[in-house]
């Protein structure tokens, strides 16, 4: 309220008028339909409803993907994501990003030698420039080539480092009510910003559907109910055709040429979006990565099998998961070709061994999922672990339990 005076009704152009007739059970009727509503801030190049089509798999049954039983998942809500880096870079907040990359040092006293700080996203030697050799050689990861020759371009160019983040979450307090949010976030801005509430560093840009209950469907095409493996198998492909959705052609055009955007400062420059870091946890991870959640190898950025996990910490494990590394090559996108072929013209059930799931991308995409001991640990794993923990004390007899209180 103190804001709403201070900021809104207290300025020199507000104009009281605007509040004739103003009455705030019509407006929060109005902001309800917002599918009906013609005001511009829902309009369709701020906010689109789009639809998915996922195949329907079944074994035993033979065909070509084009003639294939289908589902449509309707109410996909989403924003162009070329327009949220857009609206970002013209935002007053772009003052405070950092367009030039540098290199942090830290030296405990005048004699000692510098240790490197690896605190930042702007971390690389360089992130803009006037011409490609200019383009930063990041370190980690490198998920696009470098851009196309632009020397005869006189427009200065920045990248445009993005964090995705998205995570199911529960709406109300008693349900199970829940909502599939995807935010992004700029890297340019600091870390110590885009951390406070407050700050609007995350922006909205889509939300991603859950499985709707297609049992009666699956039936009427197959006469039987979907498996659970087929229904796994399907939240896969859904969250698949969500992203193919997201990661429209716009956005893969602006990656490859640039976008040219009048930034906040009232230069001209050429954006270069790029993708690094995608955060979620264990299984939405493993979703994205069409892997098997505890599989046989159940990390998602290496191939340590499961039997192998007891190593961790060893100079042995440590070599492993240099050497195997999950990478993105051709010979994963023929076989998940291959899978596709044999899942729909040969019939094969979807658990088979012989199955993966359709990847279509031009770089690793394993290294964006970076470990995250927010989603990995910090909240459910520790919670689970301490409580554990709590009960073993409890099993001791003793002041245990107040000792661990006492600390």
């Amino acid at each position: 309220v103190d804001r709403l005076v201070k900021n809104v009704l207290q300025k020199d152009d507000f104009d009281v008028g605007h509040l004739d007739r103003f009455r705030a059970e019509k407006e929060a009727e109005r902001l309800d339909d917002v599918r009906s509503s013609g005001d511009a801030i829902f309009s369709s190049h701020v906010w689109g409803e789009d639809s998915v089509t996922i195949l329907l798999p079944k074994s035993d049954w033979s065909w070509s993907e084009e003639t294939q039983a289908t589902l449509e998942v309707k109410d996909v809500q989403r924003r162009s994501f070329v327009e949220v880096i857009r609206t970002a870079y013209q935002d007053t907040q772009f003052l405070r990003f950092s367009l030039a990359g540098f290199r942090e040092f830290w030296k405990p006293t005048r004699e000692s030698t510098s240790d490197r700080l690896y605190d930042e996203s702007s971390d690389p030697s360089s992130s803009s420039g006037s011409t490609p050799s200019d383009y930063p050689s990041y370190e980690h990861p490198k998920p696009y080539p470098r851009p196309l020759d632009i020397s005869a371009n006189p427009i200065p160019w920045l990248m445009v480092p993005i964090m995705i983040y998205s995570d199911s979450t529960c709406v109300n307090m008693f349900g199970n009510t829940s909502m599939w949010p995807v935010y992004i976030f700029f890297l340019g801005l600091s870390k110590y910003v885009r951390s406070q509430p407050s700050s609007g560093a995350a922006h909205h840009f889509a939300y991603i559907l859950s499985l709707p209950n297609i049992q009666e469907i699956y039936r009427t095409h197959f006469g039987e109910a979907a498996t659970s493996e087929v229904l796994t198998h399907l939240k896969r492909e859904l969250m698949q055709a969500i992203w193919f959705l997201l990661l429209d052609d716009e956005l893969v055009n602006a990656c490859i040429k640039g976008m040219v955007v009048l930034c906040a400062d009232g230069v001209w420059r050429r954006l270069f979006p790029r993708i690094f870091i995608y955060s979620a946890d264990y299984p939405e991870k493993m979703l994205l990565a069409c892997l098997k959640t505890l599989g046989r190898c159940p990390c998602l950025r290496c191939e340590v099998l499961k039997s192998n996990i007891h190593l961790i910490g060893t100079a042995r494990d440590m070599n492993t998961r240099t050497r195997k590394a999950r990478i993105n090559a051709h010979p994963l996108r023929w076989n998940v070709n291959e899978a596709r072929r044999r899942m729909f013209e040969k019939g094969k059930a979807v658990n088979s061994k012989t199955l993966f799931w359709k990847i279509n991308s031009a770089y690793n995409y394993f290294d964006l999922f970076v470990v995250d001991l927010l989603h990995e640990f910090e909240l459910g794993v520790f919670k689970a672990v301490f409580t554990h923990l709590i009960r073993i004390s409890y099993s001791f007899g003793d002041d245990s339990v107040a000792e661990i209180n006492r600390r």
